[in-house]
């Protein structure tokens, strides 16, 4: 959220079946083992996880999950995953390894073969109340198939760091200090040339001196033949850079600072403090940052309860085990 301005909230009720080998008998003298193949449920239960914005795709008039109709969920699997977990859909059989597998991020971590990955869309509709699982262009369950929850929303949370006001993805820290980090940039980068400027200058030669820009190519010990060195060649000075520059980049940085809230842990040093003092005062960044992120995590973590108690609650069997605590507390 800090980076990208929006975090994204799944909330869902997930069943993964998984086959295992269930062991009846095993002969003590030979080591053989006689089991059987039994299926069960690896995970049956109320789940949320973090949806990389990068996967996730919203209804482009919508501000938020109440105004949005539709979105979609993005996810890679490999083809032997993905046939375990939508094994129970009968189309599934036909979905081939392949597809835009490709990461979507700016700053992609590094992926190895990935000629066994599946792209797997999660398509929700709220007006028509439809969700499709759509693998590498193949309708893995019913066309008509509903959203399965009784709450028959979008099964999603979110939360921004700065609201823009009709958008639905908010602002981020880097995204705030955008046009002071450039100014930082330019400033950084013209101190680095004037730098090597100073330490490796340029010459002027006088034509006549028929020099090469190898010849001039600076390194210690070496020679340059000119008839007369005060008059065919001549360095061009170029001063080092001022303490001016460092006092430039200090006032940029402090612009960031006010921008995003969070003071420098440098300035928060107090000379003579105790110990106490001191580490109260090297956490004030964190405390900036909390406070920053004190009114979004309240509503981005209400919206997060109130969706799953609706997902709780429309579980049937987690009815059951409501009711029969219920009857144990009564």
């Amino acid at each position: 959220m800090v980076v990208y301005g929006t975090a994204i909230w799944e909330e869902t009720y997930r069943e993964d079946p998984r086959t295992i080998k269930e062991i009846i008998d095993v002969d003590e003298e030979t080591g053989e083992v006689q089991y059987e193949l039994v299926e069960i449920k690896e995970y049956q239960d109320v789940y949320g996880a973090a949806v990389n914005i990068w996967n996730f795709y919203i209804d482009e008039d919508g501000t938020d999950f109440e105004t949005a109709k539709d979105c979609i969920k993005r996810e890679v699997l490999t083809l032997d995953e993905f046939k375990r977990i939508y094994s129970r859909y009968k189309n599934a059989e036909k979905v081939q390894a392949g597809g835009e597998t490709d990461p979507k991020e700016t700053d992609p971590k590094p992926e190895g073969d990935n000629k066994d990955e599946v792209e797997v869309l999660h398509y929700y509709n709220r007006p028509h109340d439809i969700y499709w699982i759509v693998a590498n262009e193949v309708l893995v369950n019913d066309f008509g198939n509903p959203i399965p929850y009784k709450h028959k929303e979008l099964p999603f949370s979110h939360g921004v760091l700065i609201k823009r006001l009709g958008h639905f993805y908010g602002l981020g820290f880097p995204k705030i200090i955008e046009g002071v980090q450039a100014e930082l940039d330019t400033v950084r980068r013209m101190g680095i040339d004037r730098a090597k400027l100073h330490l490796s200058r340029p010459f002027l030669a006088a034509s006549r001196a028929q020099l090469r820009q190898r010849d001039v190519e600076i390194s210690p010990g070496k020679l340059i033949q000119v008839p007369n060195p005060r008059e065919s060649l001549m360095g061009l000075e170029f001063s080092d850079t001022g303490s001016s520059r460092y006092r430039e980049e200090e006032l940029l940085k402090d612009d960031s600072r006010q921008a995003t809230g969070i003071a420098n842990p440098a300035q928060s040093v107090i000379t003579g403090a105790t110990a106490t003092e001191s580490a109260l005062f090297k956490n004030q960044p964190l405390k900036d940052l909390d406070i920053s992120l004190f009114k979004t995590k309240s509503g981005y973590l209400k919206e997060l309860a109130d969706l799953e108690l609706k997902i709780f609650s429309s579980s049937i069997s987690r009815k059951k085990k409501f009711t029969e605590l219920l009857k144990l507390v009564d």
